[in-house]
């Protein structure tokens, strides 16, 4: 099955480069409620012995909304001990999920382009072997269940938590500082230390990767795109966009489309 694939190129790709991994294969089906609580509570129990902070790849995204369960009735801090990326990106079950699952974006609209030119050349030619045609994925859809990075200082926790979320929603540092109970000061040397940037680089980051999930996603023009993504004006989000990733929103744009 497509999903034993994904596992199995993973881990043999950890272990080219010497790493390893725990592993847990799902067993059985799920329609009765009995199989559901044992096979939630065997992933609670798997869950509960892993190191922490750990990450995991859910091969797709239904067993990432299962381990995110697992972890809610585990009482495991999800993304600060365990972080989470599934396979597929499902919006329905991604942004239903709680809190909202990472997710490996594949290219379907590519791969049906592919798999029409293999069936196009099997009709031609007569049944034959086609060999095997891998198509790379797009991104991974970054969501709560794996954006965040081990902190020990529950303040800066706090205040990095509330850039993540709040970005696009006009936040500046001055209203973080307002609502966390640290120095502007600690906060910059902190975040620095932390993430190589400054508390407005992150903000802008997160802004500015929401725009690319935009740009590549939906037809809105810059003026909405900026509107959703807490910028006054659609001149500083391609000043910025331009200064960040070295091609205009447009181009960026563009490049994205002809991937598809």
């Amino acid at each position: 099955q497509f999903f034993v694939e994904r596992r199995e190129s993973f881990t043999n790709h950890l272990r080219r480069k010497g790493l390893s991994c725990d592993e847990l294969r799902q067993e059985g089906g799920t329609e009765r409620p009995s199989q559901w609580e044992r096979q939630q509570q065997r992933l609670v129990n798997w869950i509960r012995q892993l190191p922490k902070p750990t990450g995991i790849m859910a091969c797709t995204d239904q067993l990432g909304c299962w381990l995110l369960d697992a972890c809610n009735r585990a009482g495991i801090g999800v993304p600060e001990e365990l972080a989470v990326v599934g396979v597929e990106n499902d919006e329905t079950l991604t942004t239903m999920s709680t809190p909202p699952l990472s997710s490996v974006r594949l290219a379907g609209e590519q791969i049906g382009y592919e798999a029409a030119g293999v069936l196009d050349r099997m009709m031609r030619r007569g049944n034959q072997e086609q060999p095997d045609r891998l198509v790379p994925p797009v991104c991974v859809e970054t969501r709560q269940s794996s954006e965040a990075i081990a902190i020990d200082d529950p303040l800066l926790a706090w205040a990095i938590r509330l850039i993540r979320e709040q970005a696009c929603q006009g936040l500046t540092v001055a209203s973080v500082l307002a609502k966390v109970p640290i120095s502007r000061s600690k906060l910059e040397r902190s975040c620095r230390a932390v993430l190589g940037r400054s508390p407005n680089e992150e903000i802008n980051r997160v802004r500015t990767d929401k725009v690319c999930e935009l740009l590549r996603d939906t037809d809105l023009s810059l003026e909405q795109i900026a509107i959703r993504t807490g910028f006054k004006a659609p001149q500083y989000l391609i000043q910025l966009f331009k200064q960040l990733h070295g091609v205009t929103p447009g181009a960026y744009r563009r490049a994205s489309k002809s991937k598809a």
